[in-house]
């Protein structure tokens, strides 16, 4: 019995490999750097290459911060030479472990709206999400469940297309692109469940469905994200294996490998051990493939595309491979301004808008540039969520369903106003 149950071992082993340590962050630390010009904050980005810092929040201008995370280990040092090159900074967050460890030890004081196994207020598996997924498609008499693709592991990239019936224009949201954004799942989710569950007892949300179809994907990323839940909670890329001869790296960022001027040089970086690498062309990525094709698959009814992120509260339109300008810039910033407005009386969370590249910082491959620029969706975004920086990408459960409403008040202003301005 015993050789039994070491055979069953050995065979576990080889099928799964050999468990991974979950990674620590003990006394890691985030960095709040006021820059004064361009140049210092081309010397701390050169610096935290030497190393190996994670940059959380890049300045949209001199009057904004640079966050960034720094290990323990390197903390010493690279504090020295910060001040070395006359830095202004401050301890913006003191220990990232014990932050992770707070993350999903609270739920809100919003009572949440939710099936026995699935409650709004927590973070959730990519099983879970799945499953309640299907879950909502069974119980609702408005959304049917639908597979975009698979992942690099074969999860299934699951979307729930929510409609009234009819022929009408079409509003996609997705969320997860980036695997330690759980709070852009978990917004999503939130809508799904708003929109499919509960619009009879909302009628802006019955009007809404009325008005547009709604497609809602809440996890592009499904295998970072496990990896992020199970590894290492700062995982950003996805799960893809190395391209390289070497094999040191994994994971290939998404939101730099889409097929609309893509280009590593910009944004990305072609070094697979980079948190951007963007992959070796184009459309590499079968999560970003499934998404492109989603969007394609709706050319001439989408007309808005809501890519979630987190963190920085910004409302963004394209484009993101170039400083140059849309030619229907005005609709663009008219469209996010409505919808950022009517974010704020709900929590008074304070949104901005703003420019991909002219306002945040300039990146090609991205998810909004290829929706509007290779899909033909007008009404094209990335919105970034909570917070400012306080927990970053650590945002705990207590703050999901305040998210989740402040967001559904900015998409139903957005929708609305989107309806009455286009003519629809």
């Amino acid at each position: 019995m015993r050789n039994f149950f070491l055979l069953l071992l050995l065979a576990v082993t080889l099928t799964h490999g050999l468990p991974s340590r979950k990674k620590r962050f003990d006394g890691n630390q985030v960095l709040r750097i006021l820059p004064k010009s361009s140049d210092e904050i081309l010397k701390i980005v050169d610096l935290g290459k030497k190393y190996n810092v994670d940059i959380w929040k890049i300045p949209k201008s001199l009057n904004s911060t640079l966050d960034i995370h720094v290990d323990a280990d390197n903390l010493k040092e690279f504090v020295t030479e910060l001040k070395s090159l006359g830095t202004n900074y401050m301890t913006w967050i003191e220990d990232l472990q014990k932050l992770i460890e707070n993350e999903n030890s609270h739920t809100s004081h919003v009572k949440a709206r939710a099936s026995a196994s699935f409650s709004l207020s927590h973070y959730h598996s990519s099983y879970q999400i799945s499953n309640h997924l299907n879950a909502v498609a069974l119980a609702s008499r408005y959304a049917t469940v639908h597979t975009a693709g698979h992942s690099v592991q074969g999860r299934s990239i699951k979307y729930l297309k929510i409609s009234s019936g009819g022929s009408k224009k079409a509003i996609i949201i997705d969320g997860g692109i980036h695997a330690r954004e759980w709070i852009s799942t978990a917004v999503v989710m939130y809508l799904i469940d708003q929109l499919a569950m509960n619009p009879d007892n909302n009628p802006e949300i019955t009007s809404m469905l009325q008005k547009f179809d709604w497609y809602l994907l809440p996890l592009l990323n499904p295998d970072g994200y496990e990896y992020s839940r199970t590894n290492n909670r700062m995982w950003r890329k996805n799960r893809a294996s190395s391209h390289s001869v070497t094999g040191t790296c994994t994971g290939v960022d998404l939101n730099r490998n889409f097929g609309f001027h893509w280009n590593p040089a910009v944004g990305g970086s072609r070094d697979e051990c980079e948190e951007t690498f963007a992959g070796t062309k184009a459309f590499s990525e079968p999560e970003a493939l499934a998404a492109g094709h989603l969007m394609q698959s709706l050319r001439g009814q989408a007309i808005a595309y809501l890519n979630l992120h987190s963190y920085g509260q910004l409302w963004l339109w394209p484009w993101g491979y170039t400083t140059s300008l849309p030619s229907d810039l005005s609709d663009l910033k008219h469209m996010a301004g409505r919808g950022a407005a009517a974010i704020y009386p709900s929590h008074h969370a304070h949104y901005t808008t703003g420019g991909d590249a002219t306002d945040l910082y300039p990146a090609a491959g991205g998810a909004d540039d290829y929706a509007k620029g290779g899909a033909g969706i007008k009404y094209s975004y990335t919105v970034e969520l909570r917070d400012n920086g306080r927990h970053g990408f650590v945002l705990p459960a207590s703050t999901i369903i305040p998210s989740g409403e402040e967001t559904l008040k900015g998409i139903i202003a957005f929708a609305s106003e989107l309806y009455a301005y286009e003519r629809l």
